[in-house]
């Protein structure tokens, strides 16, 4: 028992390494849709320091993102029905492009809220992967249990690592936004 609650935190390695190269390729792609939402508190950060939101603005911002969480949980079924199951992880993943191109694009977060209410599906997109995973793992003979362990580890892996990397990639494209406009001032 001591051995397995060692190992636990690791579980989800096998679903990269142990059950075939379909299991990987699932797998890293729930990890790729996962990690967005494992930011912590950089984007409360870069909203502040790059946006200049209040907290009482922020709070409105993550009110608008519940809000249309509960609108694409409300519609995912008809649209599921409407699309099937690969159109719609397709739409979903291209929805969750829309609110980082904005953050590049636009200095503001008025285009960040126009692609947000336009990608609000983005939060269902790991629907279809996981649906995948879930049958996959039923021909593989993997239980169901196991598997929902496996992913609850990697997400619990992602919880940690992933702030972590946010914060540097933060702070090291903030530190070569400064670099840019030292040598830009430098030059004038």
């Amino acid at each position: 028992l001591r051995q397995k609650v060692r190992d636990a935190p690791l579980s989800s390695i096998q679903l990269l390494f142990h059950y075939g190269s379909h299991m990987r390729t699932l797998a890293l792609l729930m990890l790729l849709q996962s990690a967005p939402m494992y930011m912590g508190d950089v984007f409360q950060v870069f909203a502040r320091d790059e946006w200049g939101l209040l907290p009482k603005d922020f709070g409105g911002l993550i009110a608008l993102f519940g809000i249309l969480g509960i609108l694409s949980n409300l519609s995912l079924s008809p649209v599921l029905k409407i699309l099937g199951i690969r159109k719609f992880t397709l739409f979903a993943i291209l929805s969750s492009l829309l609110t980082p191109t904005a953050v590049v694009l636009f200095s503001t977060y008025t285009p960040f809220l126009i692609a947000a209410c336009f990608g609000f599906y983005s939060s269902a997109q790991k629907v279809g992967t996981s649906a995948a995973m879930t049958s996959l793992a039923y021909d593989l003979g993997i239980p169901q249990g196991e598997l929902a362990g496996q992913k609850a580890s990697m997400s619990a892996l992602l919880k940690i690592i992933c702030p972590v990397l946010y914060s540097w990639l933060y702070l090291k494209g903030k530190s070569m936004s400064l670099d840019v406009r030292e040598v830009s001032s430098d030059s004038t």
